[in-house]
């Protein structure tokens, strides 16, 4: 395995500290009411994603997604890549009206 950039620990410092800055977590025991169309995919309020494998490749990116409307939401990444350092803060728009599922804009 590659040894970490004092960037890449960086990242990760700062998206740890996202997380745990973001108030709303303070209430995960809430969930969200079912829309009645769908099933499972309701009661989803988060998610965490990662790319393990492109650790082969000396390549890494993690991104926490959080839903802020039944079509909206909101989250922050990060990857890197050789020595390079990407960090982003974005708003998804889920036309379906389902947030965290499907096509997103």
């Amino acid at each position: 395995m590659s040894r970490h950039t004092p960037a890449a620990l960086v990242l990760a410092t700062l998206i740890l500290a996202a997380l745990i800055a973001l108030p709303s977590l303070a209430g995960a025991q809430s969930l969200v009411p079912p829309v009645p169309d769908q099933t499972s995919h309701a009661s989803v309020r988060q998610q965490i994603s990662a790319n393990p494998v492109g650790l082969l490749f000396d390549l890494f990116n993690i991104d926490y997604e959080r839903r802020a409307t039944d079509s909206v939401s909101i989250g922050v990444g990060g990857s890197t890549a050789k020595r390079y350092l990407n960090g982003d803060v974005y708003v998804r728009f889920y036309p379906r009206g389902t947030a965290l599922n499907g096509l997103a804009f």
